[in-house]
C-alpha cells in the first residue's frame, strides 16, 4: 500500500508541473500504468459533435485510424464503459467474440500480433460531476491482470486525466465565450448583430438550424422570427416559432435554456432532415426578454450539463448586445423623428408667432396646423373659453368640410368632446364617434375626432379640435404633433392676449414673473453626479425673462454613458423674444448633441438649425463640451461665447484659442471647430457668459476676470456652489449700487 501511495505522490508531482493536456496523459499513461503491471494503454475522449472516443494519448500502442475514433454506441470495451459509466473489465480476451473478429480482421499484420499478445482488458470511464468524457483503456499480456487494488489505482488515475479533461474543455468554453462577446461587442447594427450571434451559435455546435426570434411587440409580447424561418408551412404559418412551441414555452416559462431529445431521430417539417434534438435559449437582460434562439441538431447524445451552462452564458453575453442595439435604434428613430418634427413644428411656431394680434394668431394656428396634417377629410377647430358664460366659443376652423356659419358657436363645458377635454386638461381620442357617449354632433359627415386642450401656465385657454371622415384616422405620429402645435399655439395665444391686455400693467408683469418661473424649470433642476466631477450652475436674469441658459446632456441611453456635455449660452436680445429663442435653442442642442459626440459637429448642425429658422437679428452665443469623465479628458467648441476658465494649482491655464468664433445663427456655413485639454484632479473650470466680464461700476470700470482666480485660491476647500456665490457676491460688491444691465450665468466644474 505504501508503494502505491509512493507512486501516486510522484506521478501527482509531475502532473503539477504540466502545462498541457497532451502531457497530462502522457505522465498518467507512462508512469502509472507501469505500476499495475499492465503493457500498453491509451486515453480516450469523446468528441460530441461527431459522438465519437478519439484517441489522445498512448502508451505502446499505435492503432489504424479507423480504431483511433469508435463510436460511442460500439459494443466494444471502450464504447460499453462510456455508455454505462461503469468499469468494463474483460479478464480473458481468447474468450471475447468482439476481440476474434478484430484477430480475424488484422490476422498478418503488425497490429494484429499485438492484438494476439493481448489476453487481458480494462476500461474505465473519466467522469466529471457525472459526465463521462472519455476512457482510460488499459491492457496486458496476462490472464486476470488486474487486483481490486490495481483497478482502485487505475480509477484514481482515470480520475485525474478526467480533471484534466475538464480543465481543457472548461478553456475551450471559455475562449469560445470570449470570442463570441469579441465579434458582438460594440455591433450597434440590429441586423448584422443578430447575423453575427446565429453564425457564432452554428460555429460552436452542430445545429441544423438556428432561427433568432425578437419580441417585436412590447404589449403582446409576440414572438416573430426575424431571419429566414425553414420550418415555415406551404400556408406560411410556423408551428415552431411561436411561444406555444414545447420547447420556447419551456424556455420562456422557465427563463432558462430548454431542450428536448429523441434516441430516435425526427422528420424536421418541410425540409426532410433528420434531426435528433431541439432547443430554445431565451435572451433576457435587465429582467426584459428581448429574445429566443432556438434549434435543432443532428448530436445524438443529450447537451451536457456543462454545454447548458455554456450556452446560458452565451444568452447572457447575446442579450445584453441585442437589448443595447435595439435601445440604440429605438434612440436613432426617435432621434431622426424629433428632428423632423422639431424643423416642421418650429417653422411653425415662428409663423405662428410672428404676430401680436389674436385674430391672425387664431388664423395662422389654423392655417400651418392643414398644412403639416392635410386638409383632405377633416377640419379643424380652435374653440377659446369664455370665462362669463363658461362656453367654449368656435373662433376659427377650416378643412374640407368645415362650414363657415360654424364660426362664433358655443358649447357649454359640460358637454360634448370638447368639453371633456377642458374640464379633464387632457387630450381625447375618439376612434369612432358613434360608439362614444361624449361626442356632440356638429358635422353629419364625422367619424373619429380628437382634441387637445389648450393650456398655458396651467391654465386652459380652450381647445384645439379635429375631426374625420375615417374612422380611427389619428395615429400616434398625429397625436404628437397635433399635441406640439397646440403648446405653441397655446404660447402664442396667451401672448396675443397679454398684448390685447397691454393696458393692464400689473397683470403683465404678474405673467412675466410666471414666465421666468417657466424659463426657471427649462434649466437643469439638478446638477449632474459623477464619481470624478462636482458640478454646480446658476443663472441670473437681469429681466423677468432672460436669454442666457445652460444645459446638460445626458447620455446615459447612448455608447457614450461615461460622457458629461455642458452648454453655456446667452441669445441676443433680452425679455421674451429672448426667452423664446433661449427654449427653441435648448431643445435644439439637446436634439444634435444626442445625435453627434463631437462639439463641432454640434456646432455646425446647430448652427445651421438656427441660421434657417431665427429672425435676422437674432442670435446666440454659445460654448459647448463635452467631458470623458472616466479619462478626465474635455473637447470643446466655442461660438462667440468667452473661453472657459481654468484654474490649475492656483494658477491660470489658458485655452487654445479658434477662429472664427461667430455666434449661432449669425450666418450659414461657418466651420466650427474643437480643441482639447487633459483636465487633472484638482482642477477648477469655470463657464461664464459676458455678463461677469461686462459687469461696470461707477466708475465704467469693467470687472476684472483676475478675481475668480483671487476667490478660487482664497477659498481651497468651497465647493463649486460656494464658489459661484463667492462669485456672484464679488461681483455685486464690485458694482455695488448699479442695478445688473445683462443676463449672467455661471458653471463651475471640480475636476475630482
Amino acid at each position: 500500500m505504501k508503494n502505491i501511495l509512493d507512486h501516486l505522490y510522484r506521478i501527482e508531482k509531475a502532473i503539477s508541473k504540466a502545462t498541457t493536456l497532451r502531457e497530462t496523459c502522457d505522465i498518467i499513461l507512462k508512469r502509472g500504468l507501469p505500476v499495475v503491471k499492465a503493457h500498453s494503454g491509451q486515453l480516450k475522449v469523446i468528441n460530441p459533435d461527431q459522438n465519437r472516443l478519439v484517441t489522445i494519448a498512448s502508451w505502446n500502442v499505435k492503432e489504424p485510424p479507423e480504431e483511433a475514433r469508435k463510436p460511442v454506441t460500439s459494443r466494444g470495451v471502450c464504447g460499453r464503459a462510456a455508455k454505462t459509466g461503469k468499469y468494463v473489465y474483460i479478464t480473458n480476451l481468447d474468450m471475447n467474440r468482439a476481440h476474434g473478429k478484430k484477430l480475424a480482421q488484422y490476422a498478418g499484420t503488425e497490429y494484429g500480433k499485438h492484438l494476439q499478445r493481448r489476453k487481458s482488458q480494462l476500461a474505465i470511464p473519466l467522469k466529471i460531476r457525472n459526465e463521462i468524457v472519455g476512457v482510460l483503456d488499459v491492457h496486458s499480456h496476462r490472464y486476470e491482470a488486474f487486483s481490486v487494488n490495481d483497478i482502485r489505482f487505475l480509477e484514481f488515475l482515470a480520475t485525474r486525466a478526467a480533471a484534466a479533461v475538464g480543465y481543457a474543455n472548461a478553456f475551450k468554453r471559455i475562449s469560445t465565450l470570449q470570442q463570441i462577446s469579441d465579434s458582438i461587442s460594440g455591433q450597434l447594427d440590429l441586423l448584422k448583430l443578430l447575423q453575427t450571434i446565429q453564425q457564432e451559435i452554428e460555429r460552436l455546435i452542430p445545429v441544423l438550424d438556428t432561427t433568432c426570434i425578437l419580441i417585436s411587440d412590447t404589449k403582446t409580447q409576440q414572438l416573430l422570427p426575424f431571419f429566414r424561418c425553414p420550418y415555415i408551412q406551404p400556408n406560411g404559418e410556423c408551428t415552431h416559432c411561436t411561444p406555444h412551441h414545447p420547447v420556447i414555452r419551456d424556455a420562456l416559462k422557465t427563463q432558462t435554456i430548454a431542450l428536448t431529445h429523441r434516441e430516435e431521430p425526427r422528420e424536421a417539417e418541410q425540409k426532410k432532415t433528420l434531426y435528433h434534438f431541439e432547443v430554445a435559449m431565451p435572451m433576457i437582460w435587465n429582467n426584459v426578454t428581448v429574445g429566443v434562439v432556438t434549434g435543432r441538431g443532428l448530436t445524438t447524445e443529450p447537451f451536457s450539463q456543462l454545454d447548458q451552462e455554456l450556452w446560458m452564458r452565451i444568452s447572457r453575453v447575446t442579450a445584453k448586445a441585442v437589448y443595447t442595439a435595439r435601445r440604440y435604434a429605438e434612440v436613432e428613430n426617435e432621434i431622426e423623428q424629433r428632428r423632423f418634427e422639431l424643423e416642421v413644428l418650429g417653422k411653425a411656431g415662428q409663423i405662428i408667432n410672428s404676430s401680436q394680434n389674436l385674430a391672425e394668431v387664431l388664423s395662422l394656428i389654423m392655417t400651418e396646423g392643414l398644412k403639416i396634417l392635410g386638409e383632405r377629410n377633416k377640419s379643424f377647430f380652435i374653440a377659446l373659453y369664455d370665462p362669463q358664460t363658461q362656453e367654449l366659443v368656435t373662433k376659427v376652423g377650416g378643412g374640407e368640410f368645415f362650414k363657415q356659419e360654424m364660426i362664433g358657436q358655443r358649447q357649454s363645458i359640460q358637454s360634448g368632446i370638447m368639453g371633456w377635454v377642458f374640464r379633464n386638461q387632457a387630450p381625447y381620442l375618439s376612434v369612432d364617434i358613434h360608439q362614444d357617449k361624449h361626442y356632440v354632433e356638429r358635422l353629419e359627415k364625422t367619424l373619429s375626432e380628437f382634441a387637445v386642450p389648450l393650456i398655458h401656465n396651467n391654465t386652459v385657454l380652450g381647445v384645439l379640435d379635429l375631426e374625420s371622415t375615417d374612422l380611427n384616422d389619428f395615429d400616434e405620429e398625429h397625436q404628437f404633433i397635433i399635441k406640439s402645435l397646440a403648446n405653441y399655439a397655446a404660447i402664442a395665444i396667451r401672448n396675443a392676449q397679454l398684448y390685447d391686455e397691454v393696458r393692464d400693467q400689473e397683470r403683465i408683469k404678474q405673467e412675466l414673473r410666471i414666465a421666468r418661473q417657466i424659463q426657471h424649470h427649462l434649466l437643469p433642476a439638478t446638477a449632474p453626479h459623477f464619481p470624478t466631477l462636482n458640478v454646480a450652475a446658476l443663472a441670473l436674469s437681469a429681466r423677468e425673462v432672460g436669454g442666457d441658459f445652460y444645459d446638460f446632456i445626458d447620455f446615459q441611453e447612448t455608447p457614450h454613458r461615461n460622457k458629461l456635455g455642458i452648454v453655456i449660452a446667452d441669445v441676443s436680445g433680452k425679455g421674451i423674444p429672448a426667452g423664446i429663442v433661449m427654449a427653441t435653442s435648448k431643445s435644439v442642442f439637446q436634439i444634435q448633441a444626442l445625435s453627434r459626440i463631437e462639439p463641432a459637429a454640434v456646432m455646425q448642425e446647430s448652427n445651421h438649425w438656427l441660421v434657417r429658422n431665427l429672425q435676422k437679428d437674432m442670435f446666440v452665443a454659445a460654448a459647448y463640451a463635452v467631458i470623458d469623465t472616466q479619462h478626465k479628458r474635455m473637447e470643446y467648441s466655442i461660438a462667440g461665447q468667452p473661453l472657459p476658465l481654468l484654474i490649475r494649482a492656483g494658477t491660470e491655464i489658458p485655452l487654445d484659442s479658434m477662429e472664427p468664433r461667430y455666434p449661432l445663427g449669425f450666418r450659414a456655413n461657418i466651420p466650427y471647430s474643437q480643441r482639447a485639454i487633459q483636465l487633472q484632479t484638482g482642477d477648477i473650470l469655470i463657464f461664464y457668459t459676458d455678463g461677469l466680464i461686462e459687469a461696470t461700476n461707477k466708475a465704467g470700470e469693467l470687472y476684472d476676470l483676475h478675481h475668480l482666480t483671487t476667490i478660487v485660491n482664497d477659498n481651497p476647500n468651497r465647493s463649486p456652489a460656494d464658489i459661484i456665490q463667492l462669485i456672484i457676491k464679488d461681483v455685486k460688491r464690485f458694482t455695488k449700487t448699479i442695478d445688473q444691465s445683462d443676463d449672467l450665468t455661471l458653471v463651475v466644474i471640480q475636476v475630482c
